[in-house]
């Protein structure tokens, strides 16, 4: 019996580990600046966002694009925030600068977990400058990133979201 249920968790192990999510990676500078006592300002870019690479995310979300758009924003922002212990991002003139480029982002269904429902990947890239010499400090890539689950699907998207930034803060 403990042979089974050893085996039964070396395969719930092995396949979490191969259902992991996207990646989070620096391609430019260092994170050192996330330990800084400092405030940031960021900027989205929606333009070119598109859902499951196929269409673009405003066609795809139609009447409720701009809703979800400022949802996953803030979303965004709480997520950080919540997790840097230094730098904080605000509204008002900061140190650094974060543009966040989203490129993809999609909804797929979790069914291999405890507890199934509704996740999201996100695409896209944050570019980090010193708001003083407009020097990039930094510069993350995210691809196809999953985070979010919940039975709602906006939800889903907002908790992905919040995810992102948690994940960016915590690098």
């Amino acid at each position: 019996m403990k042979k089974v249920l050893f085996t039964i968790c070396f395969m719930l192990v092995s396949v979490c580990m191969v259902a992991g999510g996207g990646d989070l990676k620096i391609t430019k500078g260092k994170s050192s600046f996330l330990k800084d006592k400092a405030s940031a300002t960021i900027v989205f870019d929606w333009s070119h966002a598109e859902w499951n690479n196929e269409e673009s995310l405003q066609d795809h979300w139609g009447v409720e694009y701009d809703k979800l758009i400022m949802a996953g924003e803030e979303a965004f922002k709480e997520g950080f925030n919540e997790n840097s212990k230094k730098l904080k991002i605000e509204n008002s003139n900061g140190k650094y600068r974060f543009e966040v480029k989203i490129t993809n982002l999609d909804r797929f269904m979790s069914v291999m977990s405890f507890v199934p429902g509704h996740k999201h990947r996100v695409s896209g890239t944050i570019i980090v400058y010193n708001e003083e010499t407009n020097e990039v400090i930094c510069e993350f890539v995210a691809d196809d990133l999953k985070g979010g689950r919940d039975f709602s699907i906006d939800d889903s998207y907002t908790e992905c979201m919040r995810d992102f930034g948690r994940d960016v803060a915590k690098y």
